[in-house]
């Protein structure tokens, strides 16, 4: 094995020879009911290393199917990172204080319902499976997550002075004017050399690009149509929609997989939250104070 490898089995056996120790501050914790019986290894002054031990550590360490493939001198070198990191974990637990080891044992035992809550949901969650109506009806709700999308092209004429101006009601009063004009450009280029302080601008986008405000009137526009002058950020302006472009979604048979993957953890949620509805009606669970 290189170094890069010792050094991860020595993290790992850090690890598990920290929480070893520190289970023991935890008063709370059920008394093991199948304590190792196998064969013993190392014995560190009180501590021991079994065989047991040096497997688990294999397995979480190079996993399962290389454990399979481990030679002598690999599990020579497990071991030995093992008397490692035992060591260094007795050495430092020695140095801690009251406090310290209790928030240690707080730690381990967090880590240890973390272990027990993971087995609980592989042994007695089982989630339904995706169905295929679930995946045509989250297709239809959703177009735009698989290229679907309506864009509107647009063109906006603004009044450049601010709503509490004076020239404000001769600016409005020749906005009007764009409710039937057909060339807009052309206008507002005939009125500027007439020293009218209007804008011309154009654009096309995706709703979801627009700021919120704007999309909302552009959204509500058809083909065509002319909206009344609105004020934003106290600049009267109209916007009219010049064309209406849609872009039909892939094919449901294209990411019928990518949205199975995406319905999945929302099976599981909710078979987990049927699960703990279950369990609340086992347990007699009383929140303190405000907690509730």
């Amino acid at each position: 094995m290189n170094l890069k490898i010792t050094a991860i089995l020595v993290t790992v056996t850090l690890l598990l020879s920290a929480c070893g120790d520190a289970e023991k501050q935890v008063a709370d914790q059920p008394k093991q009911q199948n304590p190792d019986t196998s064969k013993v290894l190392v014995t560190i002054n009180d501590q021991i290393i079994t065989e047991d031990d040096l497997a688990s550590a294999i397995v979480r360490t190079v996993g399962d199917y290389a454990a399979l493939q481990l030679d002598e001198a690999g599990r020579k070198k497990v071991l030995e990172s093992l008397v490692m990191g035992k060591t260094m974990a007795m050495t430092q637990a020695a140095t801690l204080d009251a406090d310290q080891l209790t928030e240690l044992a707080r730690n381990v035992n967090a880590y240890r319902q973390e272990l027990l809550t993971k087995q609980y949901l592989k042994d007695n969650i089982s989630p339904q499976p995706v169905s295929g109506a679930m995946v045509k009806t989250y297709y239809q709700q959703h177009p735009e997550r698989f290229g679907g999308k309506t864009v509107r092209h647009y063109e906006i004429v603004k009044g450049l002075v601010k709503l509490n101006s004076k020239p404000k009601d001769v600016l409005v009063e020749q906005l009007g004017e764009f409710k039937s004009a057909s060339q807009w450009k052309s206008k507002v280029q005939h009125l500027k050399r007439s020293g009218s302080q209007l804008q011309y601008a154009k654009g096309a986008a995706d709703a979801d690009l627009l700021d919120k405000k704007f999309a909302q009137v552009v959204n509500s526009l058809a083909e065509q149509q002319v909206s009344p002058i609105y004020f934003f950020d106290g600049y009267p302006l109209v916007i009219r929609v010049t064309k209406i472009v849609t872009t039909p979604p892939k094919p449901l048979s294209e990411v019928s997989s990518d949205i199975r993957k995406t319905l999945l953890p929302v099976q599981l949620k909710k078979a987990i939250q049927q699960a703990a509805a279950g369990l609340s009606q086992t347990f007699k669970v009383e929140y303190q104070g405000n907690n509730e």
